[in-house]
């Protein structure tokens, strides 16, 4: 069963202590399951790190102004297999 699709909320402001909970809720998406990021329309070009861990996972993801002066961007998995999530950490030993 799929998990309700989530939102987070960086409009207070985009720091780089804000990646890893954004890394930490793409690695924990299921398949088809949806992310969404708003931020600050005004903020929008501070978001490269944002896109560098989307583009890291291999999610699709789309960005769009809102009605409310955010800036949303969108990323879901692609397909419907788990090995599209490509990250792989390495391995400590």
């Amino acid at each position: 069963m799929s998990r309700t699709n989530r939102t987070i909320d960086l409009r207070c402001q985009i720091s780089k202590d804000d990646i890893p909970g954004i890394r930490r809720a793409v690695e924990e998406m299921e398949i088809g399951e949806e992310l969404t990021l708003v931020v600050e329309r005004q903020d929008a070009h501070e978001t490269d790190p944002i896109f560098s861990v989307l583009d890291e996972y291999g999610l699709d993801y789309q960005s769009r102004s809102g009605r409310d002066g955010g800036y949303r961007i969108v990323a879901k998995t692609k397909g419907d297999g788990r090995d599209n999530l490509n990250y792989h950490p390495p391995t400590i030993t």
